[in-house]
């Protein structure tokens, strides 16, 4: 079982080894496998820490997201992004080796389904908006069925940015700006969404202020 000290002994390596060699290398995300390894992903590529030895793996430019799945776990995504282009990162081997996936435009998030694997999500900062795979990447479908293009009080579209995608198998959460902050649920599998009311006090979702504590039973 993996334990809190292994945790921190593991993340210690991490940030001890990077303070030394590397003192301007960015950790953007961090996913903790069943078998204890740790994946990181970087502003330069994928690290993986396996029985407190760690490399790097994979170099890239700015890896924003991790994910994979509680039905298969080894199989991991990355989603790396710059100014130009971005690229969806997939493993089979829980993160030693890497297949690079171009993405035709700049993405800005990445989630993959907790229970079916090879379904995920991709967002972006102009249209499509939203895209969606359902082979693991390979192929994509618009998404962004009721997701607003423009904010309520505007005639200007395609300024909607989704920043955040959560949730499960069953209700999808997607947090998108659009000259103000909104909140799009969808029971579909991301087939259409509807627009949420916001948790009273809160204005701003930029900083991922939204929890949903279990999203498969809500209250």
């Amino acid at each position: 079982m993996f334990s809190f000290q292994c945790f921190l002994y593991c993340l210690s390596i991490v940030f001890n080894g990077w303070q030394l060699e590397e003192p301007n290398i960015k950790i953007q995300e961090t996913l903790i496998m069943p078998d204890d390894t740790i994946i990181v992903a970087t502003d330069i590529g994928i690290y993986r820490i396996e029985q407190e030895d760690g490399q790097f793996v994979y170099f890239i430019e700015n890896v924003l997201d991790l994910a994979n799945s509680f039905q298969q776990p080894q199989l991991v995504y990355a989603l790396s992004t710059n100014y130009y282009e971005s690229f969806v990162m997939r493993s089979e081997d829980g993160g030693i080796s890497w297949k690079k996936i171009p993405l035709e435009k700049r993405a800005k998030c990445l989630f993959v389904d907790p229970y079916s694997p090879n379904i995920l999500y991709v967002g972006f900062d102009d249209k499509p908006f939203l895209l969606k795979s359902t082979d693991g990447g390979y192929t994509w479908t618009d998404s962004a069925n009721g997701i607003p293009l423009c904010a309520p009080d505007s005639d200007i579209q395609y300024t909607t940015d989704i920043y955040q995608i959560t949730g499960s198998s069953h209700y999808l959460y997607s947090i998108f700006q659009a000259s103000y902050d909104g909140l799009a649920v969808s029971t579909e599998q991301g087939e259409s969404w509807e627009l949420a009311t916001l948790p009273e006090g809160v204005k701003s979702l930029e900083d991922k202020i939204l929890q949903v504590p279990n999203p498969d039973t809500p209250k």
